[in-house]
């Protein structure tokens, strides 16, 4: 079976930013002695980087509103950041790593959306929000979107 990724090594990481954690990493200098930079962080959607009451965001009931700075979707179910997220994004920002959404919805525009109302899509250098798989979706759109970043 000949699979599109066939051949490439895509290194993932999994890591919790906190900032207890981010309070503790070392100056730019002593960083790049002891590990290789990200040329992208790439982060999720739901469980990640908010909560759409416990569920989904394909799971939601749109329209979503912004009420008193906090967004609902039609039946009042609240989607919010988690707490430490724009803490994370600025660091990500000062540091100028690039960062990316992927995620795997079955309502990409619902999600598209939702990053507008809750005011971070702006900050993502590239986003594939796709009902498939993540890992093909990056590999799909390396080599026309993704200038500069090595496999």
């Amino acid at each position: 079976m000949n699979s599109p990724d066939r051949g490439r090594t895509l290194h993932t990481y999994s890591c919790i930013l906190t900032r207890q954690t981010t309070a503790r990493l070392p100056n730019d200098e002593g960083i790049h002695r002891y590990m290789h930079l990200p040329q992208l962080i790439v982060f999720d959607l739901d469980f990640t980087l908010w909560d759409c009451d416990g569920t989904w965001c394909d799971c939601l009931s749109p329209p979503f509103r912004l009420r008193s700075g906090q967004v609902l979707d039609a039946n009042g179910r609240s989607v919010q950041l988690y707490s430490d997220v724009q803490k994370i994004l600025d660091h990500c920002e000062e540091q100028n790593w690039k960062i990316a959404l992927a995620s795997r919805t079955e309502q990409p525009a619902w999600a598209k959306e939702l990053t507008v109302l809750l005011r971070i899509a702006h900050r993502f250098h590239y986003s594939e929000i796709y009902p498939s798989s993540k890992l093909a979706q990056f590999f799909a759109q390396s080599s026309s979107k993704m200038h500069g970043l090595s496999e």
